[in-house]
């Protein structure tokens, strides 16, 4: 990708993620990047492809984050899961966070059909995949979806409330449905 272009989509993608994705013109998006018109809809058609190409840049950004942090933790004992809510209450504790794109993107675009619904969707399904991967071998499956439910609840709310005592919140959740699915002790601590 050239400057230009990063450039462009890096500073879209910070605009929706403070303001939304309807509220942001492609002027606005222009007067702040400092990129001409005819450069935008040389790389992009429109506002829609735009939003894509920043959605793409927050899922690798996220996933690069995110694995880069708890990667480092062994999945045996839990301690990769504990590792994935702790990054999750670090991002929601910085003064960058303003939520999740890809929840935004679907309340913006609320159409199952719609493509920034659909990109949500993909995103999220990749997450739960990486929560179950990060499980030890002998959790049920379904764990990873409670494990799931109790992070986003955490993410929205600590965008409403503005602060991170939900992932907290979630966290002794988390080992309580870890105790009750491996009773030997395995918490999220």
């Amino acid at each position: 990708m050239s400057k230009r272009k990063q450039h462009l989509v890096e500073t879209a993608l910070r605009l929706f993620m403070a303001e939304g994705f309807h509220t942001v013109g492609i002027d606005r998006i222009l007067d702040e990047s400092g990129v001409a018109k005819m450069t935008l809809y040389k790389h992009f058609p429109s506002k829609q492809a735009l939003i894509l190409e920043a959605l793409a840049l927050r899922d690798q950004q996220f996933f690069q984050q995110l694995k880069q942090f708890a990667d480092a933790f062994p999945i045996q004992h839990g301690e990769r899961i504990a590792a994935i809510f702790k990054w999750h209450q670090a991002w929601i504790a910085s003064d960058t966070f303003r939520g999740c794109a890809f929840i935004s993107a679907a309340v913006a675009f609320p159409a199952a059909q719609a493509m920034a619904h659909q990109f949500a969707a993909r995103h999220k399904v990749e997450l739960e995949a990486y929560i179950r991967a990060s499980l030890p071998a002998d959790m049920p499956p379904a764990t990873a979806s409670h494990l799931m439910l109790l992070l986003e609840g955490a993410v929205v709310l600590g965008l409403i409330h503005g602060d991170c005592r939900h992932i907290g919140e979630a966290i002794r959740a988390a080992e309580g449905v870890l105790s009750v699915v491996a009773p030997s002790g395995l918490l999220v601590g």
